[in-house]
């Protein structure tokens, strides 16, 4: 197994008032940091659970996980455990699955039973208590084990102790001399960052099939997803470009559309709207919501606006930028603006 890193998903790229560390306050090993704009991954303490993809909303963490479950054919029954493999097993950590991969998994098969055994491990974290939501929501088709068990978690031995060799906590565990002997051998490239050094589109791929799952199986799941008040939208298209996942689409003619189901609930538009004409809003995922206005071109600038408004955005915005720059008099600041205004429109 290898986890791919990818920062530039991050939204703290996008956002630089964001305060997300979800990563980092889930992995249990402390293998996680997010410092400023940078997510980092310490190989050496990373146990490779799976924790950390499960909770990131844009895909930063990527350990297979998904790609695998979505392969999976359909099928009468399905065991989630760390304990054991091969047919009829998902041989995982639950720290590396959420709430959408249990409405997956039970699209696909009547019976699916968790290894929630947890009690004891040394990497307990987020995986239990989205499989006991899972178990609620899903009745009667996902069933939760609860408490310990005598054997250790086969999947995560050899990366446990190789935390623990690492912060030097090797303390407490009961593993056979052979099996301490296998979990040492070295692994390569364990932990494999790709960063372009600039923001990158995550995918909200894993959303949208739960949505689809969650149809099939006659469920209404709640989501928290942006809504635009129309009357306040100048439709410039921040919101569109400032998506992480790319659920807005904007088109300068005048239509913007938003994505329920592939909504990873970020909040990054509406930080970010210039004219606070989004706010969040929750209900059931699944309508695309559309918004359409009358654009006019303005003849100075080149730039596409609603008809409702009285004047070019862009052209005041220039003018009060000029105004707060130079501190110059009414008409010397507006003549300056009529000249950069110009100098737009010949490069529109």
């Amino acid at each position: 197994m290898r986890l791919r890193v990818k920062p530039g998903r991050c939204v703290r790229r996008w956002f630089k008032g964001s305060n997300c560390n979800l990563c980092e306050t889930s992995c249990p090993a402390g293998a996680v940091s997010v410092k400023g704009r940078d997510v980092e991954v310490k190989e050496d303490l990373c146990v490779l659970c799976g924790a950390c993809a499960s909770v990131c909303p844009v895909s930063v963490f990527d350990l297979g996980v998904d790609d695998l479950i979505y392969s999976l054919p359909e099928g009468e029954s399905i065991k989630v455990t760390c304990r054991a493999s091969g047919g009829g097993y998902l041989s995982l950590c639950i720290n590396s699955l959420n709430l959408n991969h249990y409405i997956i998994l039970a699209s696909k098969f009547k019976d699916v039973v968790v290894d929630g055994r947890c009690d004891g491990c040394k990497i307990k974290g987020v995986g239990l208590v989205e499989a006991l939501k899972a178990e609620s929501l899903l009745a009667g088709r996902v069933k939760v084990l609860k408490g310990s068990a005598e054997e250790p978690p086969r999947l995560v031995v050899r990366e446990t102790l190789r935390s623990m060799i690492a912060r030097g906590l090797l303390v407490g565990l009961s593993f056979s001399a052979p099996a301490i002997a296998w979990s040492l051998e070295k692994v390569a490239g364990r932990v494999i960052v790709e960063d372009l050094g600039r923001p990158e589109r995550g995918s909200s791929t894993l959303k949208v099939k739960a949505w689809e799952a969650a149809s099939k199986l006659g469920l209404k799941v709640n989501t928290v997803y942006p809504e635009v008040d129309y009357d306040k939208c100048i439709f410039c298209g921040v919101c569109s470009g400032v998506c992480p996942v790319g659920a807005i689409y904007y088109n300068p003619a005048g239509i913007l559309k938003i994505d329920t189901r592939a909504c990873v609930s970020c909040n990054i538009c509406v930080n970010m709207c210039p004219e606070k004409a989004m706010t969040m809003s929750e209900g059931a995922s699944g309508p695309i919501l559309e918004y359409v206005k009358s654009m006019v071109e303005c003849p100075k600038c080149g730039f596409t606006y609603p008809a409702t408004l009285k004047e070019c955005p862009q052209c005041s915005v220039i003018d009060e930028i000029v105004r707060d720059v130079y501190k110059g008099s009414s008409k010397e600041c507006k003549e300056y603006a009529k000249r950069i205004i110009d100098k737009l429109r010949d490069n529109v």
